[in-house]
């Protein structure tokens, strides 16, 4: 599961670094099971900068931390969830940033009219729209719930062969008519 922030949204319950990105942006890669919750710390494996150096101008662009430091956020996500992927660091983080540049979300919901400092929107326009870039299958959204601020996008895929969509679970914690994407 890919999960995408829409940082206008996740900034407004945070405190958040002085330019605020205004494109959707990587907050994690996160292996999925079908038999129990969500793997998560699966080893104790620290990520090396170095790991990472040939990938860094990229992770930088599109998975940045938005309270500011990046390479904390970056161990973060590796320890929590990339030591659960059977992979190693680099391949982990080139996978997430390929699975990302399949679709870019803003995008796609541009094409269909929703676009940010509008609202409400209906959450079945936000899925739909997606849906085009996905072939039909489902994306998982989630809200924040006092605002209901369209806080991430989450893309599921099937990794073992070539990268390809699929469902995600269809919960979601966002309302039916008032969701909103704040500038």
């Amino acid at each position: 599961m890919l999960a995408e922030t829409w940082p206008p949204s996740f900034c407004q319950t945070k405190t958040c670094i002085s330019t605020i990105p205004s494109k959707f942006s990587i907050h994690g890669l996160w292996p999925q099971n079908n038999s129990s919750p969500q793997p998560r710390q699966c080893t104790t494996t620290k990520i090396l900068e170095k790991e990472l150096k040939p990938l860094k101008p990229r992770i930088a662009n599109v998975w940045p931390s938005l309270t500011g430091n990046n390479f904390g956020l970056w161990n973060h996500e590796w320890t929590v969830h990339g030591t659960c992927s059977t992979m190693a660091a680099f391949d982990y983080f080139k996978l997430a940033l390929d699975l990302y540049a399949k679709s870019n979300i803003k995008d796609l919901l541009q094409k269909k009219n929703i676009t940010p400092g509008k609202g409400p929107i209906n959450r079945k326009d936000i899925e739909d729209a997606i849906k085009v870039a996905t072939g039909g299958l489902a994306p998982q959204l989630s809200c924040d719930q006092n605002s209901g601020n369209l806080l991430e996008v989450r893309l599921c895929f099937d990794t073992s062969t070539n990268p390809k969509y699929k469902n995600c679970s269809t919960n979601t914690n966002c309302p039916l008519n008032n969701v909103y994407l704040p500038l």
